[in-house]
């Protein structure tokens, strides 16, 4: 269709002189007027396919949004999407009769959030009905009163009661006002968990498990602790759960898992999880695998577990957009690795396709020690993938330089999760790396696995992109961290964790020597938004195609719950935005209907 509208003319004229030269009578002046109207109108009948967002506060984010008084000025107020791509952005676009219109009503827009490190792939794989909402919970009744809310949905849609209310990561007691700083299972001040009762009240007639992390506690209600009994039973191979019947602990939470993962289709859960990922303005991500270490919640195989998602991407059912780092297991010789990435990548199409995309290896660069990691990182360089390193400081920048060195050429070197301060600052400098080497920004001391209230945090949120230097941000969810991204912002921009601390934002930690002051790295929230968006999209190698609200870039943008940019919604608010529509590839993969948004086709 892009050809078909912007040299349509041209196609005409091209088709009546090759009639003429076949024999044709040419034709005369009234009836290349003619075919002038019949173009008008054939191109606006072409239109009628096109996509028109109108009277919104756009938000492009390739550049800071200014401020007049106490209102962000939006850059535009409406936009033509052809197919995949956004055509037109302006002011008072004016849309055909004919064509798909959203009236936005003065909502915001922004980009798509990219985050920029999320085990993706792993989150897809998680059993029965993901309840994502309690990463925002604050309390055990507010936690169990978002199981409740997720049982009774789930009844209305008619869901069996054979299938799972789950809350698998992305948690930690911490996050409860029951659990103090300092909460403990081996010592006073105890940590508290759900009860038995709470989560029997809660699910209802449904079976509910959540689980701490990889391999910590995991706990289920009644129902949930017979089913498992009876799984295990079933198990071709002896398990022992080793579950307290008075509190619902299940003892060996990996064991438990396995068996879960057996209860729902693969398919259909990752629907779900990609659903709810667009429900707060998640369009795009850099997957990093996973772990082959152990069997509990973090492990992932790069062998067998990239089948579901190559089913949807197969199907065209993909609504979360993937740039994917191939991780490296214990893989040897290095050359079945960089097979492996190859096979991925003909597996996932050219390097044109705009769903899926294999960019790279790591977070887990593999067997390192048997393959060497500079013939590793020369491996990926030889063959213009970048490279992703776990906690990556000074000496990965040199490795990766003397690499580069080697073979001649650089692509990207991304510090997974990583706090980069002036020595890595200087190496980049030093080697002209400020477009080859960049920050993968996380918010890793929000839950600080339990020691929130207690730790400073030191993500260079503010210095580091202020030095003109890459970065984004990645959640590193959905094991550890929460995958909501409203978190990660709340975070950046008031330096606080759940607790209230500023871990980020200047807070003091009083010592038994001399007081420890944290780092003050708040940002504004268009900040915290464009390292989201234009940040992200560098770190994701796709920095042409997504990331910024501008003619030619791929049609992926979330319309939000909020005024975000302005001061009616609080610092404390901030955590609650969410999507109220989400576009990704041009389509609407998310619409809250209960919202102001009207769509003319509706």
């Amino acid at each position: 269709m892009n050809i078909f509208v912007h040299t349509g003319r041209y196609w005409i004229v091209g088709l009546a002189l090759s009639l003429t030269a076949c024999g044709e009578q040419a034709a005369t002046t009234a009836n290349i007027e003619t075919t002038d109207e019949q173009l008008a109108s054939v191109e606006e009948s072409a239109q009628c396919d096109d996509l028109y967002l109108t009277n919104g506060r756009f938000f492009a984010m390739a550049e800071l949004p200014t401020t007049e008084g106490d209102t962000t000025q939006p850059d535009f107020n409406s936009m033509h999407i052809l197919d995949n791509r956004i055509l037109e952005v302006g002011d008072d676009l004016v849309a055909p009769d004919c064509a798909e219109v959203v009236e936005l009503a003065g909502s915001t827009v922004i980009p798509g959030l990219i985050d920029s490190h999320m085990h993706f792939i792993r989150a897809t794989l998680r059993p029965g009905y993901d309840t994502r909402q309690i990463e925002l919970s604050r309390s055990i009744p507010e936690a169990m009163a978002m199981v409740t809310a997720k049982a009774e949905a789930m009844a209305e849609a008619g869901v069996s009661t054979d299938q799972w209310i789950t809350f698998v990561g992305g948690w930690d007691p911490i996050q409860w006002q029951e659990n103090v700083i300092g909460s403990s299972r081996d010592n006073e001040p105890y940590t508290v968990f759900p009860s038995l009762q709470q989560l029997n009240d809660a699910a209802g007639d449904y079976p509910v498990y959540i689980h701490l992390r990889s391999t910590e506690e995991a706990f289920s209600n009644r129902i949930g602790i017979e089913k498992l009994k009876a799984m295990a039973v079933a198990s071709n191979e002896p398990v022992d759960l080793k579950i307290n019947d008075e509190t619902g602990l299940i003892g060996d939470s990996t064991a438990s898992f396995v068996l879960l993962k057996t209860t729902s289709d693969p398919r259909d859960q990752a629907i779900r999880v990609m659903q709810g990922f667009n429900s707060v303005g998640l369009t795009s991500v850099v997957d990093v695998g996973g772990s082959i270490r152990g069997r509990g919640a973090q492990y992932f195989s790069v062998f067998d577990d990239f089948q579901t998602i190559g089913e949807l991407y197969d199907e065209d059912a993909l609504t979360i957009r993937v740039r994917s780092r191939v991780q490296g297991d214990q893989i040897t010789p290095l050359s079945d690795y960089a097979a492996l990435v190859q096979e991925r990548q003909t597996r996932f199409g050219s390097s044109s396709d705009s769903m899926f995309k294999i960019i790279g290896i790591g977070e887990d660069l593999g067997n390192v020690r048997q393959n060497g990691y500079q013939e590793t990182v020369e491996m990926a360089l030889s063959n213009d993938w970048t490279v992703g390193k776990h906690a990556g400081r000074a000496a990965d920048i040199e490795l990766f330089h003397d690499a580069a060195s080697t073979v001649g050429s650089a692509t990207r070197l991304s510090l997974e999760h990583s706090k980069p301060g002036q020595e890595e600052i200087d190496l980049i400098r030093e080697y002209g790396y400020e477009k080859v080497v960049g920050a993968n920004l996380g918010v890793h001391a929000f839950l600080g696995r339990g020691r929130a209230g207690s730790v400073c945090n030191g993500t260079p949120y503010k210095s580091f992109p202020a030095q003109g230097l890459m970065a984004g941000i990645g959640s590193d969810s959905t094991n550890a961290q929460p995958s909501n991204p409203w978190v990660h912002v709340y975070h950046m921009v008031t330096g606080l964790d759940v607790k209230g601390f500023a871990a980020n934002g200047g807070g003091v930690l009083s010592g038994a020597g001399e007081d420890l002051v944290c780092p003050d790295e708040r940002i504004s929230r268009a900040q915290a938004i464009q390292l989201f968006t234009q940040g992200s999209s560098w770190l994701a190698f796709s920095e042409n195609d997504i990331g910024t609200l501008e003619s030619g870039k791929l049609a992926d943008l979330v319309v939000l719950n909020n005024d975000l940019f302005s001061g009616a919604v609080s610092d404390e608010d901030i955590i609650l935005t969410k999507s109220i529509l989400t576009l990704v590839d041009g389509k609407i993969v998310y619409f809250d209907d209960s919202s102001s948004i009207s769509i003319n086709n509706e």
